[in-house]
């Protein structure tokens, strides 16, 4: 009868970790990620809700310059089209963003 010999050979973690350590260790370096990550989407929300309130504020300052010009007396050609240009450019911007329904 012929004998086989099979040996098994298993790694052993960085001297000083028991592998119930190491993977403590990775689950914090996760964790902090995940916060971290956390952090920069909660800064991330804040600009866009300060630039949703920036273009709303926009928007209203040029409905109520368009009013004014509405109401003048005499306008001319070349401030009609530049206040054309600029409501045609804040309708452009305003589409890019849904309206928030509720």
């Amino acid at each position: 009868m012929e004998t086989i010999n099979v040996y098994h050979h298993f790694g052993i973690p960085s001297a000083g970790y028991a592998s119930g350590e190491a993977i403590l260790c990775l689950l914090e370096k996760i964790m902090a990620t995940q916060q971290e990550l956390a952090a920069q989407v909660t800064a991330a929300n804040g600009k866009l809700t300060k630039i949703g309130a920036e273009t709303g504020t926009l928007l209203a300052k040029i409905e109520e310059l368009k009013q004014a010009i509405a109401n003048a007396p005499t306008v001319t050609p070349e401030l009609q089209a530049a206040v054309d240009a600029l409501s045609a450019q804040a309708q452009i911007v305003d589409d890019l963003v849904p309206d928030v329904t509720t």
